[in-house]
């Protein structure tokens, strides 16, 4: 639910984000919201999944963006928290901003 809190007002929203799907480390996934369905690996402590977040600001009437794209980088320990960067993914990190700034990744 916070999250719905920080992207209202906004008409565009990228979202960057960690990943785990054995593919190669520092690689980069791009989704639409949309492309979401319920997951348990999306769920917040309180029960509120992110498309679920943003649908509920909707119906209540809120300016949820239309437009939010979700970059997700292959990492290889989603679970430990830090304040670092594997060096595989950081490595990554120029490749990875331009790809984003650069809307290689838009369809």
């Amino acid at each position: 639910m916070a999250l719905l809190d920080a992207v209202c007002g906004y008409d565009k929203v990228i979202l960057v984000d960690a990943i785990q799907t054995g593919g190669l480390v520092g690689k980069l996934h791009k989704f639409k919201a949309n492309e979401f369905v319920r997951s348990l690996r999306l769920t917040s402590v309180h029960g509120v999944d992110f498309c679920t977040a943003m649908e509920m600001g909707r119906k209540l009437g809120l300016k949820v963006p239309m437009d939010i794209r979700i970059y997700a980088v292959e990492v290889s320990d989603p679970f430990t928290f830090s304040e670092e960067m594997s060096p595989e993914v950081e490595r990554a990190v120029p490749g990875i901003v331009k790809q984003i700034l650069g809307g290689e990744f838009d369809r």
